[in-house]
């Protein structure tokens, strides 16, 4: 989910840098996949937690497919991957440092184990 969210962007990214045949080549192959994707009666339904999580997080999911994700996997477990990397912001996409990087570094923010 989060490669075809990458994909996407780059494609964007690569039309308004005047490369019109890379972006085009890059938005028809996420539209090629994503189609694919929806095209299965449930396209969410044998992923597991972290695929669930890319796909919420990456914005592929409906909200009545996010609710089912939610409660096959817990909310909390998709909304906060304790996996996913700190240093990636989820507020925006110009690859800045996260806010909650800049909290760690300051001391504002720490770290909390899951066992």
């Amino acid at each position: 989910m989060l490669s075809l969210r990458a994909w996407n962007e780059f494609s964007r990214a690569a039309g308004a840098a005047g490369y019109a045949d890379i972006a085009e080549k890059y938005a028809a192959y996420v539209e090629q996949k994503s189609r694919e994707l929806r095209e299965h009666p449930d396209p969410f339904g044998s992923f597991g937690l972290f695929a669930a999580s890319d796909a919420v997080n990456a914005g592929f999911t409906t909200p009545a497919e996010q609710q089912r994700l939610y409660e096959v996997h817990g909310k909390e477990n998709i909304l906060h991957d304790p996996y996913y990397n700190p240093n990636l912001t989820m507020d925006r996409e110009d690859f800045s440092e996260s806010d909650d990087l800049r909290g760690l570094k300051e001391g504002r923010i720490t770290v909390q184990w899951r066992e």
